[in-house]
């Protein structure tokens, strides 16, 4: 692995970590939002990301001198989706005759 790659490597970790806090600052600043544009309260977004190198094991056997397949370096991560938290949205408390909610 050269020096290039390393310094991709880097880079596509570091706009990976970018995205992340673009969102967890949207997160933070629609933290007591109560009604989106949908008439729905804002759901969190989490940010899902995945590697884009060949296995550790691959590049490990290959560093080490055996003979296997390896798809080349490490080319870093990639940003996959930025998705809503799927966990559900906790009770409401609603004082009052049961009646009348």
């Amino acid at each position: 692995m050269g020096l290039f790659d390393a310094l991709n490597v880097s880079a596509t970790g570091l706009s990976a970590e970018r995205t992340r806090m673009d969102v967890i600052a949207n997160n933070l600043a629609n933290a007591q939002t109560t009604r989106g544009p949908d008439g729905q309260p804002f759901r969190r977004q989490e940010v899902l990301l995945q590697s884009e190198s060949s296995t550790f094991a691959s590049v490990l056997s290959s560093e080490v001198g055996a003979k296997a397949r390896t798809n080349g370096p490490p080319k870093g991560v990639r940003v996959v989706e930025v998705a809503e938290d799927p966990t559900p949205e906790p009770p409401r408390l609603r004082p009052g005759p049961p009646g009348r909610r």
